[in-house]
């Protein structure tokens, strides 16, 4: 029923109608031009058949535009168009093949090198080719990353991924591994040059090495460090004696040999085993290097096996001082009050402010203390309690209403002259609330007598010696006494009502520091009959969880009537 369209559409063969040139509108449908009014037909054109005809023939080129269209938005799941039918295989193959063809590039772009496009003409080819090239950068880009340029041994990261496969297809195996590190290649760049500390690196890698002969996986894991691992022993300790034996027969031996110059190539190594020390393949090397660099430390060139208890001992010291770091940096300190009473009328005198942390790592003041001591960092600690201390108390003197604040001085090394000036200058107005209580424990007695002195001329504030009794004390040192109160440690106190001898010597404290006008502090009262008993011997104050437990919050009702 066509076959007149390749005559029509001919030079030759003109048809006119009222709207225009049948041809030209024939030849719009076959390039896909399918704008513009529906098909009139000629006038002089009556056969109904060949009018059926024109419409099916531009309703099936409409139909295949936008099939095609779609197709080219990658949309797969479209049905042939019913006008089409006699094409529908066809479609149907060409689609297979484009969804087919969608998928494998969908794959290589996922990094899937290892697709191979169908057959589809030079385009399946090109693609083809492509692909393996791209394979083949990819097989190098793997190895590149996998393995130290230098030396051709797995990278680090690498190891720990192969390491981590080993451990998982065997968990039930032990295995052990080793980290080493050249003692002497700063020393050969320094003194030969560093073409020389290459060949040296290179002839180390020949040696570690040796362990790939027993089924050693091997490691350069930085500049000159090394790691090993072996595994499929039936205990850790099975497992470190054979490695150990292999360092001592394959590695200890090694010579470097450079032109006339030669020398031992000479390793700190630190071992630890799998799964007695650790589990995972990141806690073997960093347990292993833990070692290695005790090695280094304290015997280098010899080998060692990670010892867990000073590896947490030490660690729990660093997290401490990384801990005094952040409450220094951060102020990370509060304060406490235990009331002082006045033994005579149970009014409270004052407060003593007791320094705590709002961090969990301390478990005392004391703790924090010894940890700024290890870490030369008391004058830090000092600087902050004085500043919090001060501002605390000029923040809150209609709350303490003239009481006094006690506060213990924890150095002598920080109060020197411009420290004491600028405190002064910054808060003179609040001396004459504070007490500074001194830690009589020097046994430098003309510093400790300065230094009470010092509080007494730069700050016009009172001075109480804390814990008398439990440092140097001795009757030349209360002779010289002339601070404003003294604190007796709570030995002295505790159960004083059963000791006549503790009696006696407090009796003679108390005696002499009334002659000087020194008022006497009782601390650590717990007891009605200590209280009772430092009363009997003429105590000003008292102080200790008898009255109340230390509080963040003060109680300025506070009265002890019982007195």
């Amino acid at each position: 029923m066509t076959d007149w369209l390749p005559g029509f559409l001919s030079e030759g063969a003109v048809v006119q109608t009222e709207n225009g040139n049948l041809r030209e509108f024939l030849r719009a449908l076959l390039t896909g031009d399918l704008e513009g009014a529906d098909l009139v037909l000629p006038k002089d054109v009556r056969d109904e058949e060949t009018c059926d005809l024109l419409r099916s023939l531009r309703a099936m080129f409409a139909d295949f535009a936008a099939y095609s269209g779609q197709i080219s938005k990658v949309r797969y799941s479209l049905t042939i168009p019913p006008q089409n039918n006699y094409l529908a295989e066809d479609l149907k193959a060409l689609q297979s093949r484009w969804i087919r063809l969608d998928w494998q590039l969908k794959q290589v772009a996922m990094g899937d090198y290892d697709q191979t496009v169908d057959y589809m003409g030079d385009m399946s080819e090109m693609l083809n080719l492509i692909i393996g090239l791209l394979r083949q950068n990819k097989v190098k880009a793997d190895y590149e990353n996998n393995h130290d340029a230098f030396t051709g041994l797995l990278t680090r990261k690498a190891f720990m991924r192969e390491v981590h496969d080993i451990i998982k297809r065997q968990p039930e195996k032990s295995g052990a591994l080793l980290c080493g590190g050249l003692d002497n290649l700063r020393n050969i760049n320094d003194i030969y040059g560093h073409d020389v500390g290459d060949q040296y690196i290179l002839q180390a890698t020949a040696m570690y090495q040796r362990f790939e002969k027993s089924g050693g996986l091997v490691s350069r894991t930085s500049g000159d460090e090394f790691a090993v691992y072996m595994h499929g022993f039936n205990s850790g300790e099975q497992a470190l004696t054979y490695v150990r034996s292999i360092i001592d027969k394959e590695i200890n031996t090694f010579m470097f040999v450079y032109g006339a110059f030669s020398q031992r190539i000479r390793s700190s190594i630190g071992m630890a085993s799998y799964p007695g020390d650790a589990g995972t393949v990141s806690e073997l090397i960093k347990y292993a290097n833990y070692a290695m660099y005790e090695v280094k430390k304290d015997n280098r060139g010899a080998v060692a096996r990670f010892n867990s208890g000073t590896y947490f001992t030490k660690t729990r010291s660093f997290e401490k001082e990384e801990a005094l770091n952040v409450l220094i940096e951060e102020r990370r300190i509060r304060f406490a009050f235990q009331p002082i009473v006045d033994l005579e009328d149970g009014s409270v005198y004052g407060y003593e402010a007791l320094m705590r942390s709002d961090m969990k790592d301390f478990s005392s003041p004391l703790e924090i203390i010894g940890v700024a001591e290890n870490q030369s960092k008391l004058y830090q600690i000092e600087r902050l309690t004085f500043e919090e201390i001060l501002n605390w108390v000029d923040q809150h003197l209609q709350l303490i209403e003239g009481k006094k604040i006690f506060f213990n001085v924890i150095t002598d090394r920080f109060l020197n002259r411009d420290e004491m000036s600028r405190i002064k200058a910054n808060y003179a107005r609040l001396l004459d609330n504070m007490v500074f209580e001194v830690l009589e424990s020097t046994t430098d007695e003309d510093a400790f007598l300065a230094r009470i002195a010092s509080f007494q001329k730069e700050f016009g504030a009172m001075v109480a010696i804390d814990d008398f009794g439990c440092g140097n004390s001795n009757q030349f040192r209360l002779m010289n006494l002339e601070s404003n109160i003294v604190k007796v440690d709570r030995f002295f106190i505790k159960e004083s009502h059963l000791s006549n001898e503790k009696q006696s010597i407090l009796q003679s404290v108390v005696s002499f520091c009334k002659g000087k006008d020194i008022k006497v502090l009782a601390e650590g009262v717990e007891t009605l009959e200590e209280l009772q008993t430092v009363r009997k011997l003429g105590f000003h104050y008292g102080q200790g969880f008898f009255f109340a437990k230390p509080e963040f919050e003060i109680n300025t009702n506070a009265h002890y009537e019982f007195i």
